[in-house]
């Protein structure tokens, strides 16, 4: 049993078998997974998920890491009514996706990963249909889509056709969508993928800004955005859990504390003196506790080497993660 599987609760079994009035559903975890599994049948199956299981609290960004092909977008799918799973039990507000998506639909909205824009429509015109669609009055779709055209920085292109505009602005569009309802829970699929400096710093920031009354599901393939912007971070490897906990809890899990870069990397003779890590093109990962690092740290600037010192991060844990299970 991987270290993210826990016992659920009466509480959560409760959720699971339907208890839909509002007194359960407001004191519950909002998303409640337990042994998810999908297949992907065709010319050969795929196993997408297996036995996945987690929650998800009230507020917060939740994020979900995994390499290409290890059931992030399939998850993502599940969740958000947009694909049924085979087996196992999931609650999304209370609600089970199979049997109530319009209930979820309500409160919920997306940024898929290859999701775009309607070609012939301008941003303004994307954000006032999708929020009259919604359900919003005239007045309000207008006053809304003013705000996120702001808070997005789309106002210069705004009036565009969507079939003129860079990968990166379509995509600032979905988003912009997605948060321009003001919904409870907002899945987003690689949502930064594309995206400048400027415009992923946007998204950061409204992220931040609605985190505390907002639930945010993110995936991502940047490991600084998951460590900056994650309340609970999940890996997951083949549809199946690996590890969980916040970016500051798997960090301080992590057995060393610091790595050391040897850049410009060339003399072979250094793995007879030193435990070397990771090889990565011309460089070389040390990975040293803080009781080892003053003195490796004196002997390569003796040796000439050109090094550089940092903390670790997650996405050294997550690397270490992967490779741990590749090797078992």
């Amino acid at each position: 049993m991987s270290d993210t599987e826990e016992t659920i609760s009466n509480k959560d079994n409760d959720v699971l078998k339907g208890k839909n009035n509002e007194e359960v559903i407001e004191s519950r975890d909002l998303i409640v997974a337990r042994n998810l599994d999908k297949t992907y049948h065709g010319k050969s199956e795929v196993k997408a998920l297996s036995n996945l299981s987690f929650t998800v609290k009230r507020g917060g960004v939740f994020t979900l890491l995994g390499r290409n092909g290890s059931g992030k977008t399939t998850t993502v799918k599940l969740l958000s009514t947009l694909l049924r799973r085979d087996s196992g039990d999931l609650s999304v507000f209370g609600f089970d996706p199979n049997i109530s998506a319009e209930e979820i639909r309500k409160k919920i909205s997306i940024v898929p990963q290859e999701g775009k824009p309607i070609e012939y429509l301008t941003p303004r015109e994307s954000i006032y249909f999708y929020l009259r669609m919604r359900g919003f009055t005239k007045e309000e779709a207008e006053r809304r889509t003013e705000m996120v055209i702001i808070d997005f920085l789309i106002d210069n292109f705004s009036d565009q056709r969507c079939f003129t505009l860079s990968v990166g602005q379509k995509q600032i569009v979905l988003v912009a969508m997605a948060f321009a309802p003001n919904p409870e829970l907002i899945f987003l699929d690689e949502p930064t993928i594309g995206l400048d400096p400027l415009a992923r710093q946007r998204v950061w920031k409204k992220i931040i800004e609605i985190k505390s009354s907002t639930t945010i599901f993110l995936t991502t393939h940047y490991m600084e955005e998951a460590e900056f912007l994650s309340d609970i971070v999940l890996i997951i490897k083949e549809g199946k859990s690996i590890k969980q906990g916040s970016p500051k809890e798997l960090i301080k899990q992590f057995k060393y504390k610091h790595k050391v870069t040897i850049n410009n990397y060339g003399n072979e003779n250094i793995t007879s003196q030193y435990i070397i890590s990771k090889k990565l093109n011309d460089s070389l990962v040390i990975y040293l506790n803080e009781n080892e690092l003053d003195k490796v740290v004196q002997q390569l600037v003796k040796d000439g080497l050109e090094i550089t010192i940092n903390k670790v991060s997650l996405e050294d844990v997550f690397i270490s993660v992967m490779d741990e299970d590749h090797e078992k």
